[in-house]
Formats: C-alpha cells, sequence, structure tokens
C-alpha cells in the first residue's frame, strides 16, 4: 500500500498568497506527483496533516477534493492488488487519467436513463426499468 501524502508547493506563490496542492506516491521506488488542480493560501495550509485548516474559508469542500483524488488512487492500487496485477507508473497514470466511468452496462443504461429522465413520459420510464430489471435476471442465470 502506497504513503499518500498531500502538501503545497510553498516556493510558487500567485498574487493572492495561495500554492497549489499535490498528492505524491511512490510506485516501484518512482515518484508520482498528481495535482489537485486547486490553490491554497500557505497560511490555512496544515504541514503536518496535509490538510486545509478552517482558516480557510471554503476548507472542508478543498479537502473533500482532496479526499477524492486519495481515494481515486487508492481504488486504482485496490483494483490491481485484487487483479493480481503489477502496477508501474505509466499504467497508473493511463488509469487515472482515463477512469472508467461504468464498470457494467447497467450502470451506463442507469445513468443514461436518470440523464434523460425528463424528456420521457412516467410509463415509459417504467417500461425502461422493468426490461432492465429482466435483462440483469438473464444475466445473473447465464453467468
Amino acid at each position: 500500500m502506497a504513503v499518500l501524502r498531500a502538501y503545497i508547493e510553498d516556493t510558487y506563490v500567485n498574487k493572492k498568497g495561495e500554492s497549489p496542492v499535490y498528492v505524491s506516491f511512490y510506485i516501484a521506488r518512482e515518484k508520482i506527483v498528481i495535482p489537485c488542480r486547486l490553490s491554497v493560501s500557505v497560511k490555512a495550509w496544515d504541514k503536518e496533516v496535509g490538510k486545509v485548516t478552517t482558516r480557510d474559508k471554503f476548507h472542508a469542500d478543498r479537502n473533500m477534493m482532496i479526499d477524492n483524488i486519495k481515494k481515486r488512487i487508492n481504488d486504482i492500487f485496490v483494483k490491481f492488488r485484487l487483479a493480481n496485477k503489477t502496477l508501474t507508473r505509466e499504467i497508473f497514470l493511463n488509469e487515472f487519467r482515463n477512469p472508467a466511468v461504468f464498470n457494467t452496462f447497467f450502470d451506463f443504461v442507469e445513468w443514461y436513463q436518470k440523464l434523460r429522465f425528463k424528456e420521457i413520459e412516467e410509463s415509459t420510464a417504467a417500461h425502461h426499468k422493468g426490461v432492465i430489471s429482466k435483462l440483469k435476471m438473464y444475466t445473473r442465470l447465464k453467468i
């Protein structure tokens, strides 16, 4: 398991007094740095914990964004560990940049139905849900 460390690059400070936030870790002795695409005031950053303190007005949101990136990184590690596959820097970066949004066909169909639910009548939506549930049952029987 990799140790994830969030930090700010305090060597660069913009006009507002903010520095960019990064998450770093190692894979096979290679350091990987992921930019969080947010900047935090140097005064509002806790170096020991690696989080935004309550001095920042949006500390909860910014900490949630950092935690979300850490979660995505951890999910990739778990996915490869469970599949007994080796994870390299290139493979990790490819997985991180191009996440599989839909694990199954049914995930995609349910997402698409939620996206378009206002464009169809309730009876049509109910019919679609029925068909999806029957397809799910069919695939469970086949597997």
